[in-house]
């Protein structure tokens, strides 16, 4: 069984440090994606993507990189495992959103170039300076997007643990730890 690939690679949209910077549903969180306008009812911006393809691709040991929407796939995936693990603590809805903030909100994190950067070997080196400061400003708005959307799907209506989603938050994505 094949991992599943975005299907937005072919977008033609900016980069930075090879990941595309693709357009996301209007949300809360501010940043510099663009508004995604879906063409038809199937078509899911890439954090739903990500969500989707989350519990079949944690199964993957190794990606193969088709595009710079892949990239971003990539690291989403790894961040949606880390977000579990974290949340894990987490046993009600109520608890886990305010956790969300700050886990989410976080610019401390590592980027490309930087030693331990987990994905080195699949994304470029900052050209620049706003280079850089592109991809820590898309990211931090995905993470934070991303971890919103994760907790609307891994809590039941009911505000407890779905144990279906908790079930993979020990497991590593490409032996990816701590994003």
């Amino acid at each position: 069984m094949p991992v599943y690939h975005s299907k937005q690679n072919d977008k033609d949209v900016k980069t930075a440090c090879k990941a595309s910077v693709l357009p996301l549903k209007s949300g809360s969180v501010k940043g510099p994606a663009g508004e995604f306008s879906p063409q038809s009812e199937k078509d899911v911006d890439i954090i739903d993507e990500a969500l989707n393809y989350f519990r079949a691709n944690i199964l993957f040991s190794q990606f193969e990189v088709e595009g710079g929407a892949d990239l971003t796939l990539v690291y989403l995936t790894a961040w949606i495992a880390d977000c579990l693990r974290k949340l894990q603590k987490e046993k009600t809805k109520e608890t886990a959103l305010k956790a969300s903030y700050q886990i989410g909100i976080s610019k401390k994190f590592k980027v490309p170039g930087d030693a331990k950067f987990e994905f080195g070997a699949f994304f470029t080196k900052p050209k620049n300076n706003s280079e850089k400061q592109l991809f820590v400003d898309y990211f931090v708005q995905i993470r934070h997007e991303t971890i919103k959307r994760l907790i609307e799907k891994c809590y039941t209506a009911d505000g407890k643990q779905n144990k279906h989603w908790f079930q993979f938050s020990k497991r590593r994505f490409m032996n990816a730890w701590n994003m």
